[in-house]
């Protein structure tokens, strides 16, 4: 490995050339005899693998995702959501109106992931199952409804990536002429939210086959998504009236999340394997998507090797830096703006996050290299994780492992492709500060 000494004691800066005897380890290296030392070391082993979490929570974010497309890395992605309708706030219908036509309308939030350059149809299904929440109360990207197998509509259009879009999808005239009918008549149907439910249980948004992109859409608020009736009164010359179906409860609509790795380098990934994929088996290279749960855990194997170095010494400074393959990403394919370090127990179960010196969380900081993708770097005081796996061995402490914000995992399908450190040019990186107290006779 090649060490750097800057020498504090006296008023030399000394650069040292020095073979280790196993990769990652600092064995080996001569001997700085001054009385202070501080070593920069940037060869030291960092070991990489993609996990893949149990499943990721995407129900109460008050986002939905609808899409599918197919990526090289990690196959076919497709995203479907579920939701309840709620019955009107209000109704004051007179008698007799005529039904124009129902619609469920939608806007999109601006979030869009893949080719955005064809045509995408989105369908929406009656639900044959009451949405169920599980004892933690919420609603996971593995989990799906049953639902009846003919569409209420479907909408076929071109998408306008980053803007506010808005969707008019038209919904079935048998059903928009009940809807009419029960509210004239006043129907507990329409008025107990219970009733409607057991009349009504919900929709799905589901891709047409055809779809090649992500696209996210609001689900409340002035943009709120519903299902909307249109009707008018015989012989009045008012305009066209309107009457909202919202969706209900927030909390529980959620997004079902997979994808289809089959023909990848990650076509043996499961979230049973809790040592995940080695990046040796991968490419050389680890993986982190959004919205499907899959990280990267990294490791140092070697670490407490650095202490074979002198009698005495310590960590002064550790910092990561984590570098996207810069062939994986483009403008329809962004990297994920923040990714967040956390650490694993021992036993790969427990999950920490890891605090730099000054106590704040870390998201990578990235910066991007828009001309040559050499620099694009995702950076991480790690200062106090390694002082502690070097002062407390044996104390429980895992390993590292890089994901997305809980915000980010859960309403988008984002991904990063990451170099191993054997990767000529976007390699992961430990650099190390360490000062070495050389006694004095």
């Amino acid at each position: 490995m090649n060490i750097r000494a800057i020498v504090i004691g006296g008023f030399v800066l000394a650069v040292l050339g020095s073979s280790c005897t196993k990769q990652g380890s600092p064995i080996g290296a001569n001997y700085i005899k001054d009385k202070l030392n501080i070593l920069y070391i940037d060869t030291e082993t960092v070991s990489t693998s993609t996990l893949l979490l149990d499943s990721v929570p995407t129900s109460g974010y008050n986002t939905i995702l609808v899409g599918n497309y197919q990526d090289p890395f990690f196959g076919n992605v497709n995203a479907s959501s579920y939701m309840e309708i709620g019955i009107p706030s209000f109704v004051n219908m007179l008698p007799d109106p005529v039904y124009d036509s129902l619609r469920f309308i939608l806007r999109a939030n601006g979030y869009s992931y893949g080719d955005t350059t064809q045509s995408q149809q989105v369908l929406v299904y009656p639900l044959n199952a009451n949405l169920k929440a599980d004892i933690t109360g919420a609603l996971f990207n593995v989990d799906q409804v049953p639902i009846l197998p003919t569409a209420l509509g479907k909408l076929s259009f071109m998408p306008e990536p980053g803007q506010s879009q808005y969707l008019s999808i038209p919904l079935s005239d048998s059903l928009g002429s009940l809807l009419t009918n029960l509210l004239s008549t006043h129907d507990p149907i329409i008025s107990d939210q219970a009733n409607f439910r057991n009349f009504f249980k919900g929709i799905a948004l589901v891709p047409g086959q055809s779809a090649t992109d992500i696209m996210g859409y609001y689900i409340g608020g002035d943009t709120a998504a519903v299902i909307r009736l249109y009707f008018h009164y015989p012989g009045l010359q008012a305009s066209q009236q309107v009457i909202n179906f919202p969706v209900f409860n927030n909390g529980l609509q959620f997004n079902h999340i997979a994808a289809d790795r089959s023909s990848t380098v990650l076509s043996g990934l499961t979230s049973l394997n809790y040592g995940g994929l080695s990046s040796r088996s991968t490419n050389h290279e680890s993986f982190i998507e959004s919205g499907v749960g899959i990280a990267t855990k990294i490791g140092f194997p070697y670490l407490s090797n650095i202490q074979q170095l002198a009698q005495y010494g310590t960590i002064i400074k550790a910092i990561l830096l984590v570098k996207p393959m810069k062939q994986t990403y483009r403008n329809n394919l962004f990297l994920s703006p923040e990714l967040l370090l956390v650490a694993q127990t021992a036993n790969n179960f427990t999950i920490d996050t890891v605090y730099a010196p000054n106590g704040s969380r870390m998201n990578g900081n990235l910066i991007m290299d828009p001309i040559y993708n050499l620099n694009t770097v995702y950076t991480y005081d790690v200062t106090n994780y390694v002082t502690a796996l070097l002062n407390n061995p044996g104390s429980g402490i895992g390993n590292l492992v890089l994901v997305p914000p809980g915000h980010t995992m859960s309403t988008t399908v984002t991904r990063t492709v990451l170099g191993d450190m054997t990767q000529p040019e976007n390699n992961i990186q430990l650099v190390l500060f360490y000062i070495v107290y050389n006694q004095i006779p």
